[in-house]
């Protein structure tokens, strides 16, 4: 689980040491010491040498700001003039960075910049990864507002991987963009990116009005002392020049698909809290109280990689707005949803589920459900019930009486109401996409 703490940033100046008083200190007779005369002189001029090198101009970005232009600064990450401001001040705004302890990385002021006085220098720290960002305590309108704009810099080759977040408050309610993908690359050269806030696709799509999230950063995996520059970023209403992205949007599918089986009023159809966006006659909530969604890790594998599999959302998919894509980060898959208190599931029959993978060894994907004693858990190989690797989706009917264990389940006490398993023979990124998932009673 993801922590979240203030960034809290002290900065302490070193005071120039007094003169001392005692006669003695430094001094050789009426004259004193002439190399030591000699020698401060020297210092005098490096220390102005040093002075001058440091650009203490104010510097107007690449876009300078004119009187009339729309633009909102988030507060942070820019320091010139904009038409509308929201201050991060603790009350109503938040920057946050992410992780345990002191957190996933560190920010600093460094003189290396565009706009202002400094920029932002981002820096992993030991923790393998970077997140966080800026967080309004209520929504801001950014109705009209059409363009994200970043400058970064860096040479480490692992930032081009950074993505930038955009979104409401409700849970994953955010969509994301790499920074990659929109002309960042890193040469140790800044690099002035414009990202159309059309580039951020959510289903439903975001509700501009509402905007709580208007810049989070993530990079997972990073590496432990990689660093990014981080300087003018603020938001206008410039047109979007290429049609490249409206051209993206309309080959994706924004209505709300009902699946294969839609439901119908009055049909029972219990919903496992994950998987499945339509509509149920009852379902669990995954709120990490009583229910929860684990990714499972293996500490003692031969390719240990922390969690087993990643999840994404994707735009592939049979029902709602869109499905999980599971990508391997090693050898093999762990996961599940598990509920804190075991509930009656006598009166379900079937369970629904539909998959896509190309990948032939996910064939043996396994899942499970069971009580919450150790080793009481049923499986069934999703091969014997249709899934085929062949790149198509393909739609699951398992009767619960084949999830078979000696003694036979308490189905009035279930607990481990989906797992997902399979403990060998993968590779680092691949993938399988899962959707659709409900109980019934045929």
């Amino acid at each position: 689980m993801r922590l979240t703490i203030v960034l809290l940033a002290v900065v302490g100046c070193a005071a120039d040491k007094p003169a001392s008083d005692d006669p003695s200190s430094g001094a050789v007779g009426l004259g004193g010491d002439a190399d030591a005369d000699a020698d401060a002189d020297a210092d005098t001029d490096a220390d102005a040498d040093t002075d001058a090198d440091v650009d203490v101009d104010f510097l107007e970005g690449p876009d300078p700001f004119e009187d009339g232009d729309t633009r909102l600064s988030l507060g942070m990450f820019y320091e010139g003039e904009a038409s509308t401001e929201v201050i991060v001040d603790d009350e109503n705004a938040f920057f946050y960075i992410w992780g345990e302890g002191l957190g996933s990385f560190t920010a600093l002021a460094d003189d290396d910049r565009v706009e202002g006085l400094s920029a932002d220098l981002i820096t992993v720290t030991d923790q393998g990864w970077l997140g966080g960002g800026i967080y309004h305590g209520a929504p801001t309108d950014f109705t009209g507002l059409t363009m994200l704009h970043i400058s970064a810099k860096s040479t480490d080759v692992g930032m081009e991987a950074l993505e930038l977040g955009f979104g409401e408050d409700p849970g994953d309610r955010e969509a994301w963009v790499a920074i990659g993908d929109h002309g960042f690359s890193a040469d140790g050269q800044w690099h002035h990116l414009r990202i159309p806030l059309s580039a951020y696709l959510a289903l439903p799509p975001l509700d501009l009005t509402l905007i709580q999230k208007p810049l989070y950063m993530l990079a997972d995996p990073a590496e432990a002392g990689d660093s990014i520059l981080i300087d003018n970023v603020y938001f206008t209403n410039d047109s979007v020049e290429s049609d490249a992205d409206a051209d993206a949007d309309a080959d994706i599918d924004t209505d709300f698909l009902e699946g294969p089986n839609p439901y119908v009023e009055g049909v029972p159809r219990f919903g496992l809290g994950k998987f499945y966006e339509g509509t149920t006659s009852s379902a669990i909530v995954i709120d990490d109280a009583n229910a929860f969604f684990y990714i499972w890790d293996d500490p003692e594998s031969v390719v240990d990689t922390g969690p087993s599999v990643g999840l994404d959302s994707s735009f592939d998919r049979v029902e709602g707005y869109t499905s999980d894509e599971v990508t391997v980060n090693g050898d093999w898959v762990g996961a599940g949803i598990f509920l804190a208190r075991g509930i009656d599931a006598s009166e379900w029959t079937t369970m629904h589920v539909s998959l896509r993978s190309t990948v032939e060894d996910l064939e043996q994907l396994e899942i499970g459900i069971g009580e919450d004693p150790a080793e009481r858990e049923a499986w069934i190989t999703v091969a014997d019930y249709g899934f085929v690797a062949d790149g198509e989706w393909h739609h699951l009917t398992i009767p619960l009486a084949d999830f078979a264990l000696d003694p036979p389940l308490d189905f009035t006490r279930l607990q481990k109401a989906f797992y997902l398993l399979k403990e060998s023979g993968l590779s680092p990124g691949d993938q399988f996409w899962i959707d659709d998932l409900y109980l019934s009673q045929e």
